[in-house]
């Protein structure tokens, strides 16, 4: 067919596998990666960035370097801007509110460069590129490509594998050809 693929060839063994390769998935496979593990990142779509690119307003941080100096950029201001309803979980939004100046900052690392909304100040918005988040996601492929991370495009994770004690030692996959792929 004028359209059709080649085949996909797989490493199917590595330390980590990180199903899904959004905003949360590329971060977890560089952080696992620059842990010292090898890492195998699986993506059920033929592009990158799941529902992270669908995002618009920047990228919501505390105390992150990038925002030093900056007035109401504080733990406590974020974490009142966040429990905003009923439904809040706090334990979530607190641990949103603790890790999000270090994950700034490492996103920054990656090449994003930020400047604070100057309405919003938790707010940081990409300086260059399209949207900050497409921007992100960029940055974030571009780091990928400097890694030996094997990530598999048209690959949808359909099952954990797991031992006798309910331990989970791998993924099934369903590859675009439709066959199944235990990694």
């Amino acid at each position: 067919e004028k359209y059709s693929r080649p085949v996909q060839h797989f490493v199917t063994e590595a330390d980590v596998i990180v199903v899904g390769a959004g905003g949360a998935g590329l971060t977890a496979a560089l952080n696992a990666y620059e842990g010292g593990a090898s890492v195998i990142l699986l993506e059920k779509s033929g592009v990158i960035g799941g529902n992270h690119i669908a995002a618009q307003s920047g990228l919501n941080a505390a105390e992150s370097s990038l925002q030093a100096g900056a007035e109401g950029t504080d733990k406590a201001s974020f974490k009142e801007v966040q429990m905003n309803n009923d439904l809040v979980r706090e334990e979530l939004v607190d641990a949103l509110v603790e890790n999000s100046g270090p994950m700034a900052d490492w996103v920054a690392s990656k090449g994003v460069e930020f400047t604070v909304n100057e309405r919003n100040p938790l707010n940081l918005q990409a300086t260059a590129g399209g949207t900050t988040t497409i921007t992100i996601v960029t940055a974030l492929k571009n780091a990928l490509d400097q890694t030996d991370i094997k990530l598999y495009t048209d690959t949808r994770a359909t099952e954990l594998i797991q031992d006798q004690s309910g331990r989970v030692t791998g993924v099934k996959a369903e590859a675009r050809d439709g066959s199944e792929v235990s990694f």
